[in-house]
């Protein structure tokens, strides 16, 4: 989950190896509905579902609109006895500050619709590290991390997405 254009799908596409030519550098949309992509685990061979979500900040939908579809989709993975473990929230560290409606309330909104019971654990991952220089990007993702302190505290952890598949596998083994 995050943004439009936060890496969701580049994020997918390091963690599950396979590319996805639509997957675009450019100002349009490219997600528009969730997607299931399944892939192998690296260490253990176990399948793995990761979901691709739209946007939220989308400029066709409403954050309450994303929200929803996202919600349906992880309630049929549900419903197909799919366990949903983790939600990983992308942020842009080159960010200077937080866009969109308020996160932590399209996450308390995607915890009503699915139910408390059924919600993973939450990894908050900063991208775009190469768009910032090291000491802009640490000072941002600290206050990122005062910003999601209400979260924090409530079994999430905050991690640096560095855009390969080593550094996707690494946010996901730590859920």
């Amino acid at each position: 989950m995050g943004l439009t254009g936060s890496g969701k799908s580049t994020f997918i596409e390091h963690a599950s190896g396979q590319s996805d030519s639509s997957i675009r550098h450019s100002l349009e949309v490219q997600t528009d509905h969730s997607r299931a992509v399944r892939c192998k685990h690296p260490h253990d061979g176990g399948s793995v579902i990761l979901v691709d979500t739209p946007g939220l900040d989308n400029p066709h939908k409403t954050d309450i609109e994303v929200v929803i579809e996202i919600a349906n989709f992880l309630q049929k993975l549900c419903k197909q006895k799919v366990h949903i473990s983790t939600i990983i929230y992308l942020h842009r560290v080159s960010d200077n500050r937080m866009t969109g409606e308020d996160p932590l309330k399209n996450l308390k909104t995607l915890t009503s619709l699915c139910g408390q019971a059924t919600m993973p654990r939450i990894a908050l991952s900063t991208t775009m590290w190469s768009e910032v220089r090291p000491e802009t990007g640490a000072r941002q993702e600290q206050a990122l991390a005062r910003y999601w302190t209400e979260l924090s505290s409530k079994e999430c952890h905050l991690e640096r997405f560095g855009d390969s598949v080593d550094s996707a596998w690494t946010i996901i083994g730590k859920l």
